[in-house]
C-alpha cells in the first residue's frame, strides 16, 4: 500500500490539505490537480500548505498536474488522461466550493456537481476506487437523527451547497450501483482547525462567530450593553478538527476499502451553543456581555446588526442542528480515533491560531472582514419561512 499513487483533488483546501499530509505520512505517492498558471506556482502553494501541516520538505514527492475539475476530462490531453487513469490506485475527491452565499450559487453548482460528474466520467470502468467527500449536512432540513443512507427525493435544503452535495451523492451512488465505479461516501460535519495546534488554511463557518468575539475582546467592536445573537442555547455545533477528519478518512479507506457505504465523520459529543457562549463570556470578562435570543426585535444595536449580517447565512444552523448516526464510522474506526471533548480549551486554541494568522487565509486576503458600514436592519426569515431548495434530478451535460 505504501507505494500506491493516490489522486487528491482539492489538496490545498481546508480538508484536502490534511488528507494530503496524511497521505505523505502513510507513504503514499500523491498526485494533485492544480489550477495555477505554472507547476512552479503550484509547488510553492503546496509547500505553504505542507508547512502548515508540518512537512514542507515533502512537497517534491508530489506529482502536480495542471488541470481544472470543472472542465470535461479535466482539460487534459487524451494521452495524459490515459496515463493518469492507468497509474493511480485510488481517488479522494475533496475539491468543492463551500460558499453559502446566494450570489455564488452558479459557481458552487458548477464546481461541485460538474466537477464530480467529470470525475465520474473519467473513472467509469477504470477500476480505480473513488472516495467522495460530501457533507453531513446533506440531510437538509431533517428532524431527528440522520442515518447513514441515501438522501431521498423531496428533501428540502438550506442552501445550494447542501443541494449540490446531495446531487453529487446521487451521481456517485448511481455509478456505484451500476458497477461503473467502486467507492464510498464520506460526510464530515463542520471542519475547524487541527486538534494539536489549531492550524487551518482559511477561516469559515464557526470562525464567523469567533471573529466577532475576538473583535469585542480587542475593542474593535464595542458593545452597547448586552449583545444578542439569534441562536438556540441547546442547539449543538458539530465541530470536527481537520486533522482528526483526515485521519478518519484514511483509516476507513485502509480498513474497509471501496465498501459502497456512507460514513458520518461527525462529533458524537458536540458542544452546544450554550457551551460556546459560556466560553465566550468568560473570555470577555465573565460579565455575560453576550446572550442568545429567538429574535432581535425591531431595534437591534449597531453591534447586533454587524453580527446579524456576518452570520446571516448560518442562521438555520444556529437555530437547529440534526443529530448524526455514526454506525458505519464507529464500526470502521473501532475505537482507534477517539475524539476528545471539544470545549473551552479547544476554542482557545482555534482563536489563538486565527489571531496568529491575523485572520488571513493561507493564499488570499482576509476571509472575514468586519465592515464599518452597517446596513439597515431587516429580520431574516426563520428556516421554516425561508425558500427551500428542493432536490431535483438535474442532468449535467
Amino acid at each position: 500500500m505504501a507505494s500506491e499513487r493516490v489522486l487528491i483533488t482539492g489538496a490545498t483546501g481546508i480538508l484536502g490539505s490534511f488528507v494530503l499530509a496524511k497521505a505523505l505520512e502513510e507513504g503514499y505517492r500523491p498526485v494533485v490537480l492544480m489550477r495555477d498558471q505554472s507547476v512552479a506556482e503550484a509547488r510553492h502553494r503546496l509547500q505553504r500548505v505542507l508547512a502548515l501541516t508540518g512537512s514542507p520538505e515533502e512537497a517534491g514527492a508530489i506529482e502536480v498536474i495542471r488541470s481544472d475539475v470543472r472542465q470535461r476530462f479535466f482539460n487534459l490531453p487524451p494521452g495524459e488522461l490515459a496515463r493518469l487513469c492507468s497509474s493511480i490506485h485510488l481517488v479522494i475527491h475533496c475539491a468543492a466550493s463551500v460558499s453559502f452565499e446566494s450570489n455564488q450559487d452558479t459557481l458552487v453548482w458548477d464546481t461541485n456537481v460538474r466537477g464530480t460528474h467529470n470525475l465520474l466520467e473519467i473513472l467509469t470502468d477504470a477500476q480505480v476506487p473513488l472516495y467522495y467527500v460530501s457533507t453531513a449536512y446533506v440531510a437538509g432540513a431533517h428532524d431527528g437523527v440522520r442515518q447513514e443512507h441515501t438522501v431521498k427525493n423531496g428533501t428540502s435544503f438550506t442552501n445550494v451547497y447542501e443541494r449540490s452535495k446531495a446531487h453529487c451523492e446521487q451521481l456517485v451512488r448511481e455509478s456505484m450501483g451500476s458497477g461503473r465505479i467502486a467507492g464510498a461516501i464520506l460526510r464530515p460535519s463542520i471542519i475547524v482547525g487541527a486538534l494539536k495546534d489549531g492550524h487551518i488554511v482559511q477561516f469559515l463557518n464557526f470562525y464567523g462567530f469567533l471573529r466577532i468575539v475576538d473583535a469585542i475582546a480587542t475593542g474593535r467592536l464595542r458593545p452597547e450593553g448586552v449583545t444578542r445573537f439569534v441562536m438556540a442555547p441547546a442547539c449543538t455545533k458539530n465541530l470536527v478538527p481537520a486533522d482528526w477528519t483526515a485521519d478518519a478518512i484514511w483509516h476507513i479507506i485502509k480498513r474497509e476499502g471501496p465498501s459502497g457505504r456512507t460514513y458520518h465523520l461527525t462529533n458524537d459529543d458536540p458542544p452546544t451553543q450554550d457551551d460556546i457562549f459560556q466560553w465566550a463570556n468568560t473570555l470577555l470578562g465573565g460579565n455575560m456581555p453576550l446572550a442568545m435570543v429567538p429574535d432581535l426585535g425591531e431595534r437591534p444595536t449597531r453591534l447586533e446588526r454587524v453580527a446579524h449580517m456576518q452570520l446571516r447565512t448560518y442562521l438555520p444552523y444556529m437555530l437547529d442542528e440534526t443529530r448524526f448516526d455514526r454506525s458505519n464510522t464507529d464500526r470502521a474506526l473501532d475505537g482507534a480515533l477517539p475524539l476528545p471533548c471539544l470545549r473551552g480549551p479547544f476554542f482557545d486554541l482555534l482563536l489563538e491560531y486565527a489571531r496568529e494568522r491575523q485572520w488571513k487565509r493561507l493564499f488570499h486576503d482576509p476571509a472575514f472582514l468586519l465592515s464599518d458600514k452597517v446596513p439597515a436592519f431587516s429580520p431574516l426569515p426563520r428556516p421554516a419561512e425561508a425558500a427551500a431548495c428542493t432536490h431535483t434530478n438535474v442532468v449535467v451535460t
